[in-house]
């Protein structure tokens, strides 16, 4: 790392950032490297507060105040020390009452998604405030995947909820510095390479299929728009129940219970007999230094499934659970596994893995003290995958929500994968002593 100019520092990539910026280039503008979040505030509402509180959050990450830029030495990220005005208080918005009015707030959202961020030029994020009645706002986040990850919306709105509690009792925030974002990519560099991850990798991956098999309604074109259909579901309580019972037995989590079902129905569907599924790693772990971080630190975690007619969801969730140990015991970045595999790759479609899964708890909302903060659902109707599964876990209920690619997939395909899942969810965990090919008999 070294100071190009005494108002910036240049540095290079990590290798996470470096496959998001590649991405960009291929195809410039998909909509499937953003990140949105829209929260409705109803009450009492200090705008100077709001305003001081993003900038002060961008003060603190240096992330926020990033951008990339082609050199001769290659791309390089750029850190200012002061950061770029992001926060944006849009004309008031008259909404008409209700159905009417999700449809306005929806296209609102929709636009705000198609304004194409300059990775160059920046800023990759902004904070959109639309007054919609004395009392009423929308506060929408709009971030560039490259600057942000998952992990980091919970630091941010924590943060925010925090500094704009403060400032508007006109006091100073009460947070400790935060962690620098280059000093723990530096650090992360400088950690010794481990041979045997590399060797697990190859090893694990030798002779894994080509692609998940799953038939295509068309095939795949030079370019992705990122577009999905999406399909939204609900498990059972009995179902629930049964997955539980299933993860209590076999020393898993719901996380892998519930992977194991989805390898399951997959391979099934695609009639193979294995799957390699992408799962996320955060990067960082709660209590530690760098759970205060915000920035592009998930990983993508290639798990590879094997599941045959001969195959009881017994053995599956037993397979599942040591096949992800492993996996994320030889973490390595996913573009440097990918090189290490010998998997062909195929023009135009994502390497290694062609599907996606998570599961996670609720997401959180800030608690500004004035204003009620709620959580204004903006559908996910974008995929970096050609199939993925969103699961999300709570101790009443576990909701799912199914992203096909619409670049391969009729609208319908969505739905009726849904089916196939919940009705193998069904009927498997009432007999997961049984072989997969032996369910219809």
């Amino acid at each position: 790392m070294s100071t190009a100019e005494t108002t910036a520092v240049v540095a290079e990539l990590s290798s996470h950032q470096r496959r998001m910026w590649f991405s960009e280039q291929l195809a410039p503008g998909n909509v499937g490297y953003l990140i949105q979040r829209a929260l409705r505030l109803t009450g009492p509402l200090d705008i100077t507060a709001l305003r001081r509180a993003v900038a002060r959050l961008v003060e603190r990450h240096e992330s926020l105040r990033t951008t990339y830029r082609q050199t001769g030495d290659g791309v390089r990220q750029v850190v200012r020390d002061s950061g770029p005005e992001v926060f944006e208080l849009r004309e008031p918005l008259t909404l008409p009452p209700g159905g009417e009015r999700d449809e306005e707030l929806r296209e609102l959202i929709e636009r705000a998604r198609e304004r194409r961020f300059d990775l160059a030029a920046g800023p990759l994020l902004r904070v959109e405030l639309v007054p919609l009645g004395e009392q009423e706002h929308l506060l929408l986040l709009t971030i560039h995947h490259i600057a942000f990850d998952g992990w980091s919306m919970g630091v941010f709105f924590h943060e925010l909820a925090v500094c704009y509690r403060a400032f508007a009792d006109g006091a100073e925030p009460g947070l400790d510095p935060a962690p620098g974002f280059l000093a723990h990519l530096e650090r992360v560099a400088a950690r010794p390479k481990d041979p045997a991850a590399a060797e697990y990798w190859r090893r694990t991956l030798a002779g894994a299929p080509a692609d998940s098999g799953l038939p295509l309604d068309f095939p795949p074109g030079r370019h992705s728009s990122g577009r999905a259909h999406l399909a939204r579901f609900e498990l059972s309580e009995p179902v629930r129940q049964r997955l539980a019972g299933l993860g209590r037995a076999h020393r898993s989590t719901a996380f892998i219970t519930a992977l194991a079902l989805y390898a399951g129905m997959l391979c099934r569907c695609a009639g193979t007999e294995e799957i390699i599924v992408a799962v996320p790693s955060a990067g960082r772990a709660a209590g530690t230094e760098a759970a205060g971080l915000v920035g592009f630190l998930v990983n993508v975690v290639p798990v590879r499934v094997r599941c045959t007619a001969e195959t009881t969801l017994d053995a599956l969730v037993d397979e599942t659970r040591q096949a992800l140990l492993d996996a994320l015991e030889h973490l390595l970045p996913f573009d440097r596994v990918v090189a290490l595999s010998d998997v062909p790759r195929q023009a135009h479609r994502p390497a290694l893995a062609q599907v996606g899964f998570d599961l996670h708890a609720p997401a959180a909302v800030p608690e500004f003290g004035g204003p009620t903060a709620v959580e204004w659902p903006i559908p996910p109707l974008v995929t970096r995958f050609e199939v993925e599964l969103h699961l999300e876990h709570r101790r009443d209920r576990t909701t799912g929500q199914l992203l096909l690619s619409a670049d391969l997939f009729e609208a319908d395909a969505a739905e009726t994968l849904v089916e196939e899942l919940t009705a193998l969810a069904d009927r498997w965990t009432r007999a997961p002593g049984l072989a997969l090919g032996d369910l219809d008999d």
